[in-house]
């Protein structure tokens, strides 16, 4: 735990819109498993788990709770009753990173999760591949899934636009391994990403984008 410590002090922070450093759940949480998997229980470790995603994001602003994971497969982390530490978390908004499935593939219970409104977006050009999911407390005003500036065919993005001009952005990056294509896909996402946000920013809109990056330090 010292370590963990150790991390959550050095480690490069991801800054929300308030201008506040926060760690990088996603790394916290990657970290996390790979010191700590053989060595707690399965109880003990959803503790730790969940004392991490507490910490890392509170919205004070807007009095919100937000939450990302990337599950590596939502069906999977449901079989094993992981998100169960999540549930009782009281997300207002909690956003899933590689679904890995459609929503007819999930089982009614997340389908649609009680107190809550589900929205999904999955890759139309790989089955079982990348894929995200959005449950929010509050129905959005509107909800995005193709954003004409960014390219996405495999599911990545879902912008969801509240009151009081406060835009929600859960996205999984790209990453640029493999061939040299997806190295130039991934930059230029990121490109096309950026320009999306700031134009939503210059129109008077809070953001706050979450998901899992993809960028190491």
């Amino acid at each position: 735990l010292s370590n963990l410590h150790v991390l959550t002090k050095t480690s490069s922070p991801s800054v929300n819109h308030t201008g506040r450093g926060v760690p990088s759940c996603d790394f916290l949480m990657r970290t996390v498993m790979s010191m700590f998997m053989d060595t707690l229980p399965e109880v003990e470790l959803n503790d730790l788990l969940t004392l991490i995603i507490s910490s890392c994001v509170n919205i004070n602003q807007f009095n919100m709770r937000i939450i990302s994971w990337n599950v590596n497969g939502l069906r999977a982390v449901h079989r094993k009753d992981a998100l169960s530490p999540i549930w009782k978390m009281n997300p207002d908004i909690f956003f899933i990173n590689e679904t890995k499935a459609h929503p007819e593939q999930l089982p009614e219970e997340l389908q649609k999760p009680e107190n809550y409104y589900a929205y999904f977006n999955s890759a139309t050009s790989r089955n079982g591949y990348s894929g995200v999911a959005l449950y929010s407390k509050v129905k959005p005003e509107m909800v995005v899934y193709d954003v004409k500036k960014i390219k996405d065919e495999e599911g990545r993005y879902i912008e969801a636009h509240y009151s009081n001009k406060l835009v929600v952005i859960g996205c999984y990056f790209p990453n640029g391994g493999g061939e040299p294509h997806r190295l130039k896909y991934k930059l230029t996402f990121y490109d096309q990403f950026l320009e999306h946000i700031e134009n939503l920013r210059k129109g008077g809109h809070s953001i706050i984008f979450c998901g899992d990056v993809n960028v190491a330090h």
